[in-house]
């Protein structure tokens, strides 16, 4: 079987009839075809795939660094990256990826929010698919409640490099 005819088989089993699903299923027949064209060897597709797999995740091909026309200034002063937009930098020189953290509020019903800051240091290049989930217990999540410190972020989690990462100590 080539890669075309795994493709139709593939998502034939997606088809539910809707005309949003047949699109969907050609656009990516579209591609299929295309890179199947190109005569890829075993490497090469892999390498591809891995680029265009960034590329398509808004994920920079090399390490971003500090050079200052890579940075946007916002209105508060704060820098955000101009090839990864969840990377910002703070007036003191700390930058930090806003995408690798969320926090899940225990027993609480659509909980996923924005957590404590994940540090990091230039040159960086963020990798897909490495996120971390922070479960903060009950307490912490009624309305009037006090929002966890850093130190009480880091304590919600037995990976001491993430711990790291929240308190800006990498």
């Amino acid at each position: 079987m080539n890669l075309h005819d795994h493709a139709v088989n593939e998502l034939s089993r997606l088809d539910d009839g809707s005309e949003e699903q047949a699109e969907v299923n050609k656009d990516i027949l579209k591609i299929v075809d295309d890179f199947s064209s190109q005569g890829h060897s075993g490497f090469s597709a892999q390498y591809t795939l891995n680029m265009l797999n960034r590329l398509l995740n808004f994920y920079p091909l090399t390490a971003i660094k500090d050079k200052e026309v890579e940075w946007e200034t916002l209105a508060d002063g704060t820098k955000q990256s101009k090839r990864y937009s969840a990377l910002f930098k703070d007036k003191d020189g700390s930058i930090f990826d806003v995408n690798k953290i969320s926090v899940v509020y225990e027993g609480h019903e659509n909980s996923a929010w924005v957590g404590p800051r994940y540090y990091v240091k230039l040159p960086y290049r963020p990798e897909l698919n490495e996120h971390y989930t922070i479960t903060v217990p009950k307490e912490f999540w009624p309305d009037d409640a006090p929002r966890p410190t850093l130190e009480e972020y880091a304590s919600f989690t037995d990976d001491e490099e993430l711990k790291k990462h929240i308190l800006n100590k990498i």
